[in-house]
């Protein structure tokens, strides 16, 4: 089916096909073409990937995608990605966009990795990572912090109280914060 095509509509439907009918040469047919020119076939195969690889694999293979020039290609990647490990690579990137992505993907990835995340980001050199990542911990904070069960782990704790200690946050919401994670309010500034 793939061998015959060769337009990009013709791959790109191909991949969905295989994709539809779980055909059992996917993933490994569908790699190849995460490279490919046309967005269309590149986000067909980051589909039939993210449907059908192995959970181990789909970050590795699809992580590339997540900052790619195709905004539909990077969603569908994204789709597939969040709430798992993030990969160091994106991080690596240190553009604003990969920055932005790797906020929202933690923010999807448990509620203390979202703390975590938006407490690390508030102090940002970026403005508009600081906002965001503002807003989405006083949303948080409205919303989320009173269904919000269990605590972090003793590591992600002892980091969550130095960046409260260093956010730029009131000293209720630190209070807030800390309650929540089950942690004591460090000074401001320490």
């Amino acid at each position: 089916m793939l061998g015959a095509a060769s337009r990009p509509g013709q791959i790109a439907a191909a991949l969905r096909g295989l994709d539809e009918d779980r055909d059992d040469s996917l993933p490994a047919v569908a790699v190849p073409f995460l490279t490919h020119a046309s967005p269309a076939v590149r986000r067909a195969a980051a589909q039939a990937i993210g449907h059908h690889a192995a959970a181990g694999d789909i970050v590795s293979l699809l992580a590339p995608l997540l900052l790619d020039s195709s905004g539909k290609v990077a969603a569908t990647a994204l789709r597939h990605v969040r709430g798992r490990a993030l990969p160091a690579s994106l991080d690596g990137a240190d553009t604003a966009r990969s920055r932005r992505l790797s906020l929202s993907i933690r923010q999807s990835s448990g509620t203390w990795n979202r703390v975590h995340a938006d407490l690390a980001a508030i102090n940002d050199h970026d403005r508009d990572l600081a906002e965001a990542a503002r807003k989405d911990l006083l949303a948080w904070l409205q919303h989320g912090a009173a269904t919000s069960y269990g605590k972090p782990g003793p590591a992600q704790a002892g980091q969550i109280a130095g960046l409260l200690a260093a956010s730029r946050l009131s000293q209720h919401q630190r209070r807030e914060i800390a309650f929540g994670a089950g942690i004591r309010v460090p000074p401001a500034g320490s």
